[in-house]
């Protein structure tokens, strides 16, 4: 609660809060995982394997438990590796 300014949240608490908020407000593409593999025209087990190599990095956890890949990793797998 924020009364005149204070905060009763603990650092935690807040930092959970700013951690919300850029998710919320990230305006950066990202993919699900079907969704990467269809940008990178390639099957989900050969996906997975690129994972597993270290190739694509891995992804963000999104609120709700989502796993969600930037299409800018993506693109710099694309060119450092294909």
């Amino acid at each position: 609660m924020i009364d005149t300014g204070n905060s009763n949240a603990t650092d935690e608490e807040l930092d959970a809060v700013v951690d919300t908020l850029k998710h919320v407000t990230d305006k950066e593409i990202t993919f699900t995982k079907t969704q990467a593999c269809k940008y990178l025209n390639v099957c989900v087990a050969t996906f997975d394997n690129y994972r597993r190599y270290g190739w694509i990095p891995e992804p963000t956890k999104e609120l709700g438990g989502a796993l969600k890949w930037k299409k800018t990793d993506l693109d710099n797998f694309i060119k450092n590796k294909r």
